[in-house]
């Protein structure tokens, strides 16, 4: 038993070779960074701004998606919406909680189903999931084949991975409202301290670095943007990130 507990160990992502593992950490975090700076491009192109002072501003804007935000506080990201499919890749609902070195996870209904003790599946295999459909469905799919799971029932289950990055994530799931928070760089590309979130029609948008910015104005009118999407600006915001993601 002990011996077939040390195989499954030395199977799982505890023995990934280091540079395979930087690479991975890099490409991911830019893939995240590209996704997230692409949602408040879009978000700050897309809002009709009442007013702006370039470091705050309130408008309006579409009904849809219901509820939107995206804010980072120094090493600390967070982001959700709730314009999920209520049963769709995820779940009716699901969650991913990682501290460190340890990884809880669950998801009902399951999908794969999963039976497993000490890293051996007794029932399903993750490394047999079809092709993710979302960004957050890969990474529930690439936690359930780098884990070392002790024990995984149906649709719970309690594992150990690395410490790497990100140190520490929450995702959760429920309905079409999903939530995610997890530790990053104190200051990189999305800058140090900001938020920007929509509820119904009213959109707010603050930031202190002001790497993104609607401008200032009125009424929609505004001066001094500074929001990627267009000419120099998009082309800076793809050499910025998309290095990352070639790396893969």
């Amino acid at each position: 038993m002990s011996q077939l507990c040390l195989s499954a160990f030395q199977k799982s992502a505890f023995v990934l070779p280091l540079p395979l593992f930087i690479v991975r950490v890099f490409a991911m975090e830019g893939g995240k960074s590209m996704e997230i700076q692409n949602g408040k491009a879009k978000f700050l192109n897309d809002t009709f701004w009442c007013s702006s002072l370039y470091c705050c501003a309130s408008g309006v804007a579409g009904i849809s998606p219901l509820r939107w935000y995206s804010s980072k506080c120094m090493c600390l990201r967070m982001e959700g919406n709730w314009s999920q499919d209520i049963a769709g890749e995820l779940g009716l609902c699901s969650g991913i909680t990682k501290c460190c070195c340890i990884l809880q996870m669950h998801e009902f209904p399951p999908d794969p189903l999963l039976i497993a003790c000490c890293g051996k599946f007794l029932v399903g295999d993750p490394s047999a999931a079809g092709e993710p459909k979302s960004a957050q469905q890969a990474e529930q799919v690439r936690w359930q084949k780098e884990a070392f799971w002790l024990a995984y029932c149906c649709c719970k289950g309690c594992g150990f991975v690395r410490c790497g990055d990100p140190v520490c994530e929450s995702q959760s799931k429920m309905c079409c409202a999903i939530d995610r928070c997890e530790t990053t760089e104190i200051c990189n590309e999305q800058g140090f301290i900001n938020q920007q979130n929509k509820c119904c029609c009213f959109a707010n948008f603050s930031t202190y670095d002001c790497k993104m910015s609607p401008g200032i104005g009125l009424c929609n009118f505004m001066v001094m943007k500074n929001i990627p999407g267009s000419g120099a600006n998009a082309r800076e915001l793809e050499e910025t990130l998309v290095p990352a993601q070639q790396t893969m």
